[in-house]
């Protein structure tokens, strides 16, 4: 079985990934400069959460093809799916923005029950999806019943 999530093929400096989501900055910091990294989207699929976004002149994120840089996140809505690839380059400029956080809103392979949501849940060597009871304090996300990661309220 593999690790479900976001997988940083390569990188350097401040590229980090955690389950689903990945980013350029270690907290309380912007990013360097000539920054390279790859990211890869393995086993979930979902549309992007963007928590934080502002790159420098010069600096881009590429999703699907598609270059973003500037201080304000895609206007449009993404979705990845497995096995995409993203990529992001600083160049050597000064210029640095906070950088970016982003998440992948993945759902669960069946659709879950109301009271209920979608648990990446990550070991060393597997990770699974499945459908848990949303504990006090958090909820999935959704009202219809649909699969969605359980978030914190």
């Amino acid at each position: 079985m593999q690790i479900l999530g976001v997988s940083l093929v390569t990188g350097e400096n401040n590229c980090a990934v955690e389950n689903n989501c990945f980013s350029n900055y270690i907290s309380g910091s912007t990013y360097s400069a000539n920054e390279d990294c790859e990211f890869l989207v393995v086993g979930i699929s979902g549309q992007l959460r963007f928590n934080r976004f502002g790159v420098g002149t010069g600096d881009h994120l590429t999703i699907g093809g598609e270059e973003y840089s500037g201080s304000t996140q895609p206007e449009t809505t993404l979705f990845v799916s497995a096995a995409d690839e993203m990529s992001w380059h600083s160049n050597s400029d000064t210029q640095l923005g906070i950088g970016f956080e982003i998440c992948i809103l993945y759902s669960c392979p069946t659709t879950c029950s109301p009271g209920s949501g979608c648990l990446l849940a990550t070991t060393t060597l597997t990770s699974t999806l499945s459908c848990q009871a949303c504990p006090v304090g958090k909820h999935s996300g959704t009202t219809d019943g649909a699969s969605a990661p359980l978030e914190a309220t």
